[in-house]
């Protein structure tokens, strides 16, 4: 018997995170506890501090992607936040330049708006700014070629109009570029900047301890500037990086009980981010709203009759689906094709346990 999700276009238990993205998982997400604690928090650090920087983990599987994702389209309605969404982080020499190249180029599908805005006349930088770093970036956002090597195509950026482009292969070099960029978002009226990286494991698996060191000395950089009392023209600036928990180990090892090692190039970042916020697994109100929502979408879709759940289905499959939301809505679809194939009346436990056995099974054949 074919699966149920033949039977409907887009199966909404099998819907996995992908790739970070505007809209992605925005049919099939559902807010929990802690992502409202999670907003709320965020709401709180713009109005406090001229910049934060947080790290945002949860377990593989955890819903980072998709929390990601709905906070890029809850600050994407505000008309004065610039919300910058990075899948992942450019791997090139040195990690601050493929972090800025990241940032450029996740400008791409804002960049005709941007442009038009630099184009009109209605803004302009401040004349203090007009031979710096920011009047470059300005010109560059206009330069389809230039714009393109900026964004991580390669190359020597040229000089604009008699002014030398900042050093892309140096670390002062990109946080010059960087700082320019948040000052011409906010000459456009963007008095805030949200940037959110996913996959920063990367970070810590591609590049070794000076690497980061330097990094987390770019990372000064930033904080230095935002932080300055004499500084006007740069909006507030809010950085999420997220990743799973072992990220955090190598970040902070006292969060998660491991003795930090002496010298460790973690403590930098430490002194300077905001405490992690942990996508903790959700309870069991939160996992029966995500099923409820699930089975109205296949309800609504399907072709065959809808088989009620019973409650201790969905709580046993998901005590059993190690807080990985895409496997516990995998396995309830799975559930349903039991049910269905059995012309039961409803989704019991028992579906629950043999789904799993099977699942079990599956694996021991597969290590044999």
């Amino acid at each position: 018997m074919a699966p149920a999700s033949e039977y409907f276009k887009d199966s909404p238990f099998g819907t996995y995170a992908g790739k970070l993205a505007l809209g992605t998982g925005e049919d099939d997400f559902v807010p929990f506890k802690m992502h409202d604690e999670l907003r709320r928090s965020l709401d709180t650090s713009f109005l406090l501090n001229p910049v934060t920087v947080r790290l945002l983990v949860s377990t593989p599987g955890g819903g980072k992607t998709w929390t990601l994702s709905w906070l890029s389209r809850y600050f994407t309605r505000k008309k004065d936040i610039m919300t910058i969404i990075v899948p992942r982080l450019e791997l090139r020499g040195q990690p601050e330049r493929g972090l800025v190249e990241a940032i450029f180029n996740a400008l791409r599908p804002q960049l005709d708006g941007i442009r038009s805005k630099l184009q009109s006349g209605k803004f302009r930088l401040s004349d203090s700014l007009i031979t710096t770093n920011a009047y470059y970036v300005w010109m560059a956002l206009q330069d389809e070629e230039v714009f393109q090597i900026m964004s991580g195509g390669g190359g020597r950026l040229p000089a604009l109009k008699g002014l030398a482009a900042p050093p892309l292969t140096k670390t002062e070099g990109t946080l010059h570029l960087l700082l320019g960029l948040f000052r011409v978002l906010y000459a456009l009226n963007y008095s805030k900047v949200v940037v959110l990286v996913d996959e920063v494991e990367s970070l810590f698996v591609a590049y070794g301890r000076k690497d980061l060191f330097i990094f987390s000395n770019f990372l000064r950089g930033l904080f230095d500037e935002f932080q300055s009392s004499a500084e006007s023209s740069l909006p507030r600036l809010m950085m999420l990086l997220a990743g799973t928990t072992w990220v955090l180990e190598k970040i902070s090892p006292a969060l998660v009980g491991k003795q930090e090692a002496a010298g460790d190039v973690a403590g930098a970042f430490i002194r300077r981010m905001a405490s992690p916020f942990e996508l903790t697994p959700p309870d069991e109100s939160d996992v029966l709203r995500l099923a409820e929502q699930r089975i109205e979408q296949h309800r609504s879709k399907a072709a065959r009759p809808f088989i009620p759940y019973e409650k201790e289905a969905i709580l046993y499959v998901w005590n059993n689906s190690f807080g990985i939301i895409g496997d516990f809505c995998h396995r309830l679809q799975q559930m349903y094709d039991l049910a269905a194939a059995e012309k039961a009346e409803k989704i019991t436990e028992d579906h629950a346990r043999r789904v799993l056995k099977e699942l079990t099974t599956a694996v021991s054949s597969a290590e044999d």
